[in-house]
């Protein structure tokens, strides 16, 4: 605990995308570019998520509920305006990270 602030062992980000194929494309890509340091890699029907020593990446598909997810930063790649302005925000709170020594050059 720092202060009155947890301290945050990962940086959590959600993909969102159009589909299936696309949340395929993209696991791919953020797995060749994040090579060295991936701990886990979840690929399933259901799942796709990265895990490396800092950062938890979700996959999600644009018409996939979101719900119950948390993350600190939200890539929305559906192109879609409605979707961006009423889903596609994330709803973990910058201050967990921002007097977290461990993210201060993030931030």
């Amino acid at each position: 605990m720092n202060g009155i602030y947890p301290l945050q062992d990962k940086v959590k980000i959600i993909v969102f995308t159009n589909c299936k194929k696309e949340s395929e494309k993209y696991l791919k890509l953020f797995t060749l570019m994040l090579k060295e340091s991936i701990k886990e890699v979840r690929n399933s029907d259901s799942q796709k998520r990265i895990i490396t020593d800092k950062f938890e990446i979700l996959f999600i598909t644009g018409n996939n509920s979101s719900r119950g997810h948390r993350a600190h930063y939200v890539m929305n790649l559906t192109q879609d305006k409605e979707f961006d302005n009423y889903v596609a925000k994330p709803i973990e709170r910058f201050e967990l990270l921002e007097f977290d020594p461990k993210w201060s050059e993030l931030l």
